[in-house]
């Protein structure tokens, strides 16, 4: 912990079109499989039972229901679509969390043309409301080995982004970005960036109408001129609108340039956006001494401002792994894994002070081996690993919950909307 860390005070208890959504339903807790979109989802994820198609019979977005499987059988959904009997809706998202992950099945695909099989990797975005035990699948992606390509959910502000990035390590790959409404799954507006980037760096995120990223560093050997490039920071303003299409895709092209590569004051790979801020933590060690910087971001120029920048030195940093960093309405979130006894620490700090105090929670049964995400939305945290294990923590009560997906993730986000 950073020096003068104490522990916290006790908190009382707290009270494309639309979205693929071709697996919504209520979930109840039995020993059944659910199966969304051919993917089994396990554990506190087990059976579902509320599946539909829209009018047109094209799959519906988040927060519409369908036909309610009552005796609970798992259903299996396919390209065929699902069966269902009796309606129902899907819940209210309105105060209780929300988790947004990515998984993605081996598969190939045969040419019978060709006569050979393709391979291709089967991607799926999952919603997931615990508290609701309630499931649906969002969005969907096939990624070919000639043409790799990921998706992955991007939360911030109660907004709701799916972008899909395609050769993100190569220097002609480009990322697609839309954002939808989380209750309905309506689209509401997309852009396109046409430089590589990738949410994987930590350094992209949206304030506003506003994209800040980091062109992914592409070594190309083939090009003797060019061997390197990339590394710069850049600003996008989503508030221009395309002539060819103004309802959708928006933006300024690849954006303005706000930083060189190589900037002494460039993305260290923690870039995050909150209540119209953007934040960025640098972690580093020097002369044998580990450092924690957190800035706020210009968001003219993208670079720290100075009054708003906090430092601190990092005694312990040794027994530690895995440090990962968050922002939420002006508080910094940091997690960590102990690497003597596992424990799972959770600190946080009010970054409005000049010398701002940490204060940690210690977590002994998270369920986690490491940490690979840090998300947070209106006072709730998710901290997850690929396993599909995550950790759900209430900071205004200041308890938590383990939540195992039983199946491998390769990405995760949190939402949470208040009424």
């Amino acid at each position: 912990m950073p020096q003068g860390a104490v522990p916290p005070p006790r908190a009382a208890q707290s009270p494309r079109s639309n979205l693929l959504g071709a697996a919504a339903g209520r979930l109840h807790t039995t020993r059944a499989r659910l199966v969304v979109g051919g993917i089994v989802v396990a554990a506190i994820l087990v059976t579902i039972s509320g599946l539909s198609r829209g009018d047109d019979g094209g799959p519906v977005g988040p927060g519409w229901g369908g036909p309610s499987d009552s005796d609970g059988v798992p259903v299996t959904v396919g390209p065929g679509g699902p069966t269902g009997s009796a309606a129902t809706m899907a819940p209210d998202i309105s105060n209780t969390p929300i988790l947004y992950f990515a998984t993605s099945a081996d598969t190939s695909e045969y040419n019978h043309d060709l006569g050979v099989k393709i391979p291709s990797d089967a991607q799926k975005i999952v919603r997931f409301l615990p508290e609701k035990n309630f499931a649906d699948l969002v969005d969907q992606n096939a990624s070919y080995s000639f043409a790799p390509s990921e998706i992955y959910p991007y939360t911030v502000d109660r907004r709701l982004f799916i972008r899909t990035e395609v050769r993100p390590s190569e220097s002609n790959g480009h990322t697609d970005i839309t954002e939808y409404d989380p209750r309905t799954g309506r689209q509401l507006r997309g852009f396109g960036v046409g430089k590589p980037n990738s949410i994987t760096g930590g350094c992209t995120a949206i304030v506003g109408d506003s994209y800040f990223y980091m062109v992914t560093t592409v070594t190309d050997q083939m090009d003797p001129y060019h061997p390197v490039t990339g590394g710069e920071f850049m600003k996008i303003d989503l508030s221009k609108q395309s002539s060819s299409n103004s309802t959708f895709f928006v933006g300024d092209g690849d954006g303005t340039q706000l930083l060189g590569a190589g900037d002494a004051d460039g993305c260290p790979g923690h870039l995050a956006a909150s209540n119209g801020e953007l934040f960025d933590a640098r972690y580093w060690n020097q002369d044998s001494v580990q450092n924690l910087m957190i800035v706020k971001r210009d968001l003219a120029t993208g670079r720290p401002i100075t009054a708003a920048t906090r430092s601190w030195t990092v005694g312990d940093a040794a027994g530690f792994k895995d440090d990962s960093f968050a922002f939420d309405h002006g508080t910094a979130y940091w997690a960590r894994i102990n690497k003597s006894n596992g424990q799972l620490e959770i600190s946080h700090a009010d970054l409005a002070p000049s010398q701002p105090t940490w204060y940690a929670w210690k977590i002994k049964d998270s369920g986690l081996g490491g940490i690979n995400w840090l998300s947070v939305s209106n006072g709730y945290l998710a901290v997850g690993e690929p396993s599909g294990k995550v950790y759900l923590f209430d900071t205004r009560s200041g308890t938590g919950s383990s939540i195992d997906l039983k199946l491998n993730i390769y990405a995760l986000q949190l939402l949470y909307i208040p009424a």
